[in-house]
């Protein structure tokens, strides 16, 4: 929904009112009238558009929101994921728009300083306890872009080189009902009720099968079918689950993302965390700290990756 699209439409639609009721000609001019301003359209608008249709062709897109691999580089190495060499040759088939945005994404995570969170315990997380890599993420369940990046993980987490990183989810609903963070409530429950229900599944088996679930459904999601699918994918009871959603532990895990998340000045979801540093969500970025074992500098890695681009 675009507030902004609506406020426009509205304001046209006032426009037009005024035209036709308020101004003192007659509502429709005879059509001898009408075509000299329909042939003065056709003279401008068609040389325009011819005008605008090759650059318009040749804009690039914006940078995959998936981590997309090569058929060649897919095939892991012996010791299971990606190989130096296979990461520069996966890096060097993206187009020159993702090269900058990930070389962007190396400089950001550089020069943030670490955040202090050992205030905030690991609570689940995806991989090896003991990988040199930790990234956490905060996400929005309607988020769309927290939904790229839950897929992302699935790719990142099947390319790196095993017991490299770990995954640790956390949760930053966009709706004040929940998250005192934001000042108006939605109305629906549902940004609410995902966070809970993930809270709720946190450590059980079929965690991220759930949640993949669950990010996969956007679309479509109420909070009556949130519970379902956590239902359906956890073997959990309604009730069960219910309960653990409505408890007063439940708020005090979510106020507790909330409080570590806003310990990083939040500013929208995702908010990705790698190693206590905020990082851009870039893929490839992540997917070398991963191989490089945290080595920002590893130039066998790294060495590749252009000047990040300069300040807009």
């Amino acid at each position: 929904m675009c507030l902004t699209c609506l406020g426009t439409y509205a304001l046209t639609a006032v426009y037009v009112f005024g035209a036709f009721k308020l101004l003192p000609e007659p509502l429709w001019p005879d059509s001898a009238a009408l075509l000299p301003g329909a042939g003065w359209c056709l003279v401008m608008a068609v040389p325009v558009y011819l005008a605008l249709l090759g650059p318009g062709a040749r804009t690039p897109h914006a940078p995959s929101e998936k981590l997309e691999l090569s058929n060649a580089t897919k095939t892991p190495s012996a010791g299971g994921g990606m190989s130096e060499s296979d990461y520069v040759q996966a890096f060097a088939a993206l187009d020159e728009r993702e090269r900058l945005y990930n070389s962007y994404a190396r400089q950001q995570w550089t020069e943030k300083r670490p955040g202090d969170t050992s205030h905030w315990q690991v609570r689940t997380i995806t991989g090896s306890a003991d990988a040199p890599v930790k990234l956490v993420d905060f996400t929005d369940i309607l988020c769309g872009h927290c939904r790229a990046f839950e897929q992302v993980e699935g790719e990142l987490e099947k390319a790196a080189p095993p017991g490299s990183i770990s995954f640790e989810a956390r949760y930053f609903p966009l709706d004040g009902e929940c998250n005192p963070q934001i000042k108006k409530a939605v109305g629906d429950g549902i940004r609410c009720m995902g966070a809970k229900v993930q809270l709720c599944l946190e450590g059980t088996p079929k965690f991220a099968d759930v949640r993949h679930t669950l990010f996969s459904n956007q679309q479509t999601l109420t909070k009556e079918k949130i519970v379902e699918l956590a239902v359906a994918g956890s073997g959990q009871s309604a009730e069960t689950l219910l309960a653990c959603v409505n408890s007063e532990e439940t708020q005090r895990k979510l106020n507790e993302d909330i409080d570590y998340a806003m310990h990083f000045h939040i500013e929208g979801t995702p908010l990705v965390l790698v190693n206590g540093r905020e990082s851009p969500p870039a893929p490839m970025f992540l997917l070398g700290m991963a191989i490089a074992r945290g080595d920002v500098s590893l130039a066998s890695v790294f060495g590749t990756y252009p000047p990040p681009p300069p300040p807009q």
